[in-house]
C-alpha cells in the first residue's frame, strides 16, 4: 500500500482594509514625542513600504476566520470534512479559552478537534508539522490551520530615546493579517509534504518578546509592547537556519536548484537575500509580500502560499520549500511536492 502523505488543499488569506505606509508610521512616533526618526528608515532598513492594521472591532479571531473560510471554499471542503482546527498565530483573543474555540464557533465547525498552537512566528510552521504527524498515522484525513494575527495592538510607538527606538524599531515593521490552509491526506505517489527539521535555541528566549500575560510580568504596563534586539536575533538566524535548510534538502534529497518556490517568514529584505545567497537558492524563486504587508509573524508563509496560488505562481508536481525562523530561537523547515 502507498503511504499516505500530507497536501495543501487550499489556501486563503484576509488583509485588513486599513493601509499604512510606512512614512505613516515614522510620522506617529514623531508626532507622539517628537522623536527625530529618521524619515525612511523603515523602508530603507527592511523594504517595507506598507502594512494593513486592524480596526478596533476586528479581533485575531476575525482575521482567521475570513481566511479560513476563503480556503475552505478553494479547496472544496465541507465543515464536515474538517476533522482537526488549529489556530497558530501570536496573537490570540483571550488567554482562555483557545482561541481555536471562538473560531470554531464562528465558522460553525463544532465537533471537531480544536487547539491552538502558539510557536511565535513559526506557530503555523509547527501546525503544519503537528497536522501533518496526525495525517500521517492516520488518526485525521483533513484539517484546517488558519492564523490571525492582530499584531497592531503589541506596537509601541511612543519611542522617546534613542534606546527606546532601538528595541521597538521591529514593531513599527509589523502588520496585520490572517491566513489559512487546508491540510489533506494524499494517496498520490510523489505529492505531498516530503520532510521538515525543527530546531530551537532557547538561549535566545529573550531576544524578541511580548513579557506581558503570563505568570512573570502579568498583564498590564510597558511589558505589553513587542521588544526585539533583532541585530541580534538576525544573527543566530541566518547562523542556524542555512543549516537547517541544507539538512532538510539532504534528507528530502534535493539539491537547491531543484526549488521550484520558497515561502518563507519575511522580516525584512536583507535576510531574504543573506539567506538565499548563504544555502545557495535562487532568490527569485521566493513569494516575497513583506514590502506590501509588512511582517505578519504567523500568518507570513501560510499568506505567501495563499498568494502564490492566486497568482499562478504554484503548479502541481512543483519543488516547494517552506522555510521559517522564529523568536525563540525557533528554525522550522518543511519541504513538499505540490
Amino acid at each position: 500500500m502507498q503511504p499516505r502523505t500530507t497536501i495543501v488543499a487550499g489556501a486563503g488569506h484576509y488583509l485588513p482594509e486599513r493601509v499604512v505606509t510606512s512614512e505613516e508610521v515614522e510620522q506617529m512616533v514623531r508626532s507622539r514625542n517628537g522623536n527625530r526618526i529618521p524619515k525612511g528608515i523603515i523602508h530603507r532598513m527592511t523594504g517595507i513600504k506598507r502594512r494593513r492594521y486592524s480596526t478596533n472591532e476586528e479581533q485575531a479571531s476575525d482575521l482567521a476566520v475570513a481566511a479560513a473560510r476563503r480556503a475552505m471554499k478553494r479547496s472544496g471542503v465541507s465543515p464536515a470534512d474538517i476533522d482537526m482546527l488549529v489556530f497558530a498565530a501570536c496573537s490570540q483573543d483571550v488567554i482562555e479559552p483557545a482561541t481555536a474555540n471562538i473560531v470554531q464557533n464562528k465558522l460553525g465547525l463544532d465537533g471537531c478537534a480544536a487547539l491552538d498552537v502558539k510557536n511565535a512566528c513559526n506557530s503555523a510552521m509547527t501546525a503544519i508539522d503537528l497536522v501533518d504527524s496526525a495525517i500521517r498515522c492516520g488518526k485525521i484525513n483533513c484539517a484546517l490551520i488558519c492564523t490571525g494575527e492582530k499584531l497592531v495592538d503589541g506596537i509601541d510607538f511612543n519611542l522617546d530615546t534613542d534606546g527606546a527606538l532601538a528595541l521597538g524599531f521591529a514593531g513599527l515593521t509589523l502588520g496585520d493579517a490572517g491566513s489559512a490552509l487546508v491540510l489533506k491526506a494524499c494517496d498520490e505517489p510523489g505529492r505531498g509534504i516530503r520532510h521538515s527539521v525543527f530546531r530551537s535555541y532557547g538561549g535566545a528566549w529573550d531576544l524578541a518578546t511580548i513579557m506581558a500575560g503570563g505568570s512573570l510580568h502579568g498583564l498590564s504596563g510597558d511589558h505589553a509592547f513587542f521588544r526585539s534586539r533583532s541585530p541580534e536575533l538576525l544573527r543566530l538566524a541566518l547562523e542556524h537556519t542555512p543549516k537547517a535548510v541544507i539538512e532538510c534538502l539532504k534528507r528530502t534529497g534535493w539539491a537547491p536548484e531543484a526549488i521550484d518556490l520558497i515561502c518563507g517568514h519575511q522580516v525584512s529584505m536583507e535576510a531574504v537575500e543573506k539567506l538565499t545567497r548563504t544555502v545557495g537558492l535562487d532568490q527569485d524563486k521566493a513569494v516575497v509580500c513583506l514590502g506590501e504587508c509588512g511582517n505578519t509573524a504567523a500568518a507570513s508563509i501560510p499568506l505567501s502560499i495563499s498568494m502564490a496560488m492566486e497568482s499562478g505562481r504554484l503548479e502541481e508536481g512543483m519543488n516547494v520549500l517552506l522555510v521559517g525562523a522564529a523568536a525563540g530561537l525557533s528554525v522550522g523547515i518543511i519541504s513538499m511536492v505540490w
